[in-house]
């Protein structure tokens, strides 16, 4: 067998086997369908799909094992002589300090977040409110 990139065992592994699977499991599919229905042919669609079956998996036996990538290439957190750089110090320990430092983000827009997350925590207690109640209301009519 040709070792080289685009040899047989790359043909047969990665073209080849894949199709053969797939017809082999078609096969047995339509078997067991034959078979759960009582047609006539199933115990032959069985017996031939089956067979194809083992005969793939015993060709996989075989199949040379996959090449793991290089994740470090990637992921350079992943190389062992990876070095983290130093946290950077932050300006203030108030958040909103920290987000208007970006320059794009002022004051105003951090006032308006912290408005709205204060109203979609309202919302959120206000709903279970009505939740709780919908049920207690349900489970007192079925008594």
């Amino acid at each position: 067998m040709s070792k080289k990139k685009g040899g047989f065992s790359e043909l047969l592994y990665k073209t080849i086997m894949p199709k053969i699977y797939g017809i082999g499991a078609a096969v047995v599919i339509i078997g067991a369908l034959f078979k759960i229905l009582h047609i006539t042919g199933a115990d032959l669609m069985l017996m031939l799909g089956l067979s194809v079956e083992a005969g793939i998996f015993f060709l996989s036996a075989f199949e040379p094992p996959h090449q793991e990538p290089d994740w470090s290439k990637v992921y350079p957190e992943l190389a062992e002589d990876f070095e983290a750089p130093a946290p950077t110090a932050r300006p203030s320990n108030k958040p909103t300090a920290s987000l208007a430092s970006i320059g794009q983000i002022g004051e105003e827009h951090v006032t308006a977040l912290k408005a709205g997350i204060q109203s979609l925590a309202d919302n959120a207690k206000k709903l279970a409110t009505l939740v709780l109640y919908r049920l207690t209301q349900r489970s007192t009519r079925k008594m």
